[in-house]
């Protein structure tokens, strides 16, 4: 938003992140905060329900602004599925919340060594 200068990146789940920790993280990055007593950061599915989102503020930084974090872990089934992730900023600052939205690139989904309980399971040949 240029007219504040708060700026907000939406961060897929990395290679790394997935086979390292085992787990599929959404990060939501917001940087150029000039306070950060009121910032909130919130993912959300793509029909709108909240994921659990935890934040972590940093320390200031040079020039006087913070930045924040808003980090939501989710199966990997579910990022591979394509579902569609969107992290919403809410600032004082910011006449209206601030939207990212991300999911994952057209492809192969990586094979996974492990397993969670997604969220839209796959269905078994369309049987109900």
């Amino acid at each position: 938003d240029p007219t504040t200068g708060i700026r907000v990146f939406a961060i897929p789940p990395s290679f790394a992140s997935i086979f390292l920790t085992k787990s599929t993280k959404l990060t939501c990055l917001v940087t150029d905060l000039a306070t950060y007593d009121s910032v909130t950061i919130s993912w959300t599915w793509q029909d709108g329900k909240a994921l659990k989102t935890h934040t972590n503020i940093s320390e200031s930084h040079p020039n006087g602004t913070f930045s924040a974090t808003g980090v939501a872990s989710i199966c990997e089934d579910d990022w591979n599925s394509g579902e569609r992730f969107t992290c919403t900023v809410t600032h004082t600052d910011l006449p209206s919340p601030l939207k990212q939205s991300i999911s994952r690139p057209k492809g192969r989904p990586l094979p996974s060594p492990w397993s969670c309980t997604p969220r839209h399971p796959p269905s078994a040949s369309g049987a109900r």
